[in-house]
């Protein structure tokens, strides 16, 4: 058998201190808990964002003018299939391009050969020139050595006669 724990009678002022405290705790509880007013307050609050949210939702009318997954998978190959068209016509550009610069390159080149040419011909010209003008100042050169020898040699003559008597 169990013993039972046997506790001292409560005393009037046992009771009046529980009755407090209870009284405490109810009044608390009272604060805790919603009125009427304050859930329908709660309710109308949930509502009127529950509608907001549906408000921004689409219907079944605003799904029909958007497109499909279809649509969308076509809208890709004739983007796909312009853009290969583009690629092509790109591509063909810049060949014509290249080709163009190509042909560009082969006329100045023969341009400059014929420059060159011009150049060439000038500058042989003028040393075929230049070694003329050279043959001709030392033939000069020669002729008024030969002047000034016959010259010298006039002189010494001529001061030779001079200098005889009777003369």
């Amino acid at each position: 058998m169990m013993k039972k724990k046997v506790c001292a009678p409560a005393t009037k002022e046992d009771l009046s201190d529980f009755r407090e405290e209870m009284h405490s705790e109810f009044e608390s509880v009272r604060v805790e808990m919603s009125t009427k007013a304050d859930l329908d307050e709660k309710i109308g609050s949930a509502h009127r964002d529950l509608e907001a949210r549906l408000g921004l939702m689409a219907t079944k009318k605003d799904l029909e003018s958007m497109a499909t997954k279809t649509d969308l998978s076509n809208l890709d190959k004739a983007i796909r299939t312009e853009m290969a068209g583009g690629h092509r016509k790109l591509a063909l550009q810049i060949e014509r391009q290249q080709n163009e610069a190509r042909a560009s390159e082969d006329r100045l080149a023969q341009k400059m050969d014929s420059m060159n040419s011009q150049v060439k011909s000038a500058i042989d010209a003028f040393a075929g020139i230049a070694q003329n003008s050279e043959r001709a100042m030392t033939l000069h050169g020669r002729e008024l050595t030969d002047v000034h020898v016959g010259l010298k040699d006039h002189e010494r003559r001529i001061a030779a006669l001079e200098a005889r008597p009777g003369s």
